[in-house]
């Protein structure tokens, strides 16, 4: 068979087979009558008898957060191949701000608790200014022959400093002495 019920569509059904008084698992065996394996799971309709007994009558998706169900297609994958091909040096950022998506975890505003997180690291700082591993990184295909980094030899000056930031920014960098440790008095 051919013809693929929508969410919605099964949605439908299950909210007639509820309004005529037949049990959760009436109505799922007439799905699987009639649909076989493209039928709804039997936890599925029972998860909807119980939102129609809650009076919510909307057989229709709810709006959610996050990145849209849509954004992963053929279209899509072809303009990120397209921008790695063209930059091999790109960034998720990059890519994000160029395509239009922004895969976010928190939505803005909704959570206030990441404001009051405080977090620190050390971290070695040398006496010059090398490329970042980061920055050096190339998207390549799994047919591509790896690319040649040249190393530079790190100068023997050298500092430890601790850095304490939260979402706001930067709260305090601290340059350690050597043999030195940092607090809370």
């Amino acid at each position: 068979m051919s013809f693929q019920p929508s969410r919605e569509q099964f949605r439908t059904m299950i909210l007639y087979d509820w309004k005529i008084g037949l049990t959760y698992k009436d109505s799922h065996a007439h799905l699987v009558q009639a649909w076989r394996e493209q039928a709804t799971s039997d936890h599925t309709v029972f998860n909807w008898f119980r939102e129609f007994q809650r009076d919510n009558f909307s057989v229709k998706d709810a709006p959610r957060s996050g990145r849209p169900s849509t954004s992963v297609n053929e279209q899509t994958i072809d303009a990120v191949r397209k921008i790695i091909e063209d930059d091999p040096h790109s960034t998720y950022q990059q890519i994000e701000n160029i395509i239009g998506y922004q895969l976010k975890r928190f939505e803005e505003g909704q959570s206030r608790c990441v404001f009051d997180i405080i977090t620190g690291d050390e971290s070695w700082f040398y006496h010059y200014d090398s490329e970042l591993k980061e920055q050096s990184k190339v998207w390549m295909s799994t047919t591509d022959p790896h690319p040649t980094k040249i190393h530079r030899t790190k100068s023997a000056g050298k500092r430890m400093v601790a850095i304490f930031f939260m979402k706001s920014g930067l709260i305090k960098s601290v340059p350690l002495e050597t043999d030195a440790t940092v607090n809370a008095s």
